[in-house]
């Protein structure tokens, strides 16, 4: 059971049973847990639901970063290594869990559990995470499951917790959300100089200071309700929104690379700009007009 969990027999026969040489759709289907992901679940459950739904979905997500930050530290487990295995990606952190399969797991189990979508969801997006993790030869199976499983886990704590926590958000006043807000972009902007050459803590970082900005506009200038439509107008919504993200990500993985970190972190910002200000505002421009 060990070398089935933590041996390199399954990362091997995936590689194989695909075939070797072709790490583009498995890198594609690794974003859904990646910061790009986060601004793609974001995006929709805030668009087409609005805040009631997205800053529980954001505060779960935060969780998610620091819990998985802990046992990444506690359970310093060493990646792949072993010969027969082709490297697609290489990662200096530990290796279990698989953080890209504990966001996705926690992204759309979240969306799952407040009822926006069916379950087949986020089933069908944590195995084509999770498959691309181990074809990309950056984690075990017992990684991939043990992201799944932390997850899982922790949709169903937070959840449970979610009333009481929005029950003493709601008698917090306006300038305890602009203190946060501002405490969020000195955290991000302060995090720089720690993060090395982690392109992903990179993005993270610009995500973060971008948020902190774009959600305090939104607020005072936007307020942003998703408008009653047809599924189709839900559908336009939709893919408008996650074109301005698209666009970005294509900008950031075939023009920067990971070359220029901090250009990486600004193109992040700026999707999550595109995602919580700059494409409410104007949803909300459109509405106003058809009123």
């Amino acid at each position: 059971m060990t070398d089935f969990f933590f041996g390199p027999g399954p990362i091997i026969w995936v590689q194989e049973f695909f075939g070797r040489g072709w790490p583009a759709p498995f890198h594609v289907a690794s974003l859904l847990g990646d910061t790009w992901g986060v601004l793609l679940a974001f995006g929709v459950a805030f668009w087409l639901w609005g805040r009631g739904t997205a800053y529980p979905l954001a505060g779960i997500v935060l969780l998610e970063a620091v819990t998985n930050l802990v046992i990444n530290q506690l359970i310093h487990l060493p990646r792949p290594d072993a010969a027969g295995i082709v490297k697609y990606v290489h990662v200096t952190m530990g290796s279990f869990p698989s953080g890209h399969v504990y966001t996705a797991t926690v992204l759309w189990g979240f969306l799952y559990a407040a009822g926006r979508v069916p379950l087949a969801v986020p089933i069908l997006v944590s195995s084509a995470v999770a498959l691309g993790r181990l074809y990309l030869g950056t984690h075990f199976v017992g990684d991939v499951l043990g992201g799944a499983a932390f997850g899982a886990l922790l949709v169903f704590i937070f959840v449970r917790m979610w009333p009481h926590v929005h029950a003493w958000l709601s008698r917090r006043s306006e300038s305890f959300f602009m203190g946060a807000a501002f405490l969020g972009l000195i955290a991000a902007i302060g995090s720089t100089f720690l993060l090395g050459k982690n392109a992903r803590a990179w993005e993270a970082a610009g995500v973060l200071a971008a948020a902190a900005i774009g959600l305090m506009l939104e607020w005072r200038r936007v307020r942003y309700v998703p408008a009653s439509s047809s599924i189709s107008g839900r559908w336009e919504r939709m893919v408008i929104g996650v074109a301005g993200i698209v666009m970005l990500l294509l900008v950031d993985r075939f023009v920067v690379g990971n070359a220029a970190l901090a250009l990486g972190a600004v193109l992040a910002g700026l999707a999550t700009l595109w995602t919580v200000l700059v494409f409410p505002a104007l949803l909300s421009r459109i509405q106003t007009t058809q009123q």
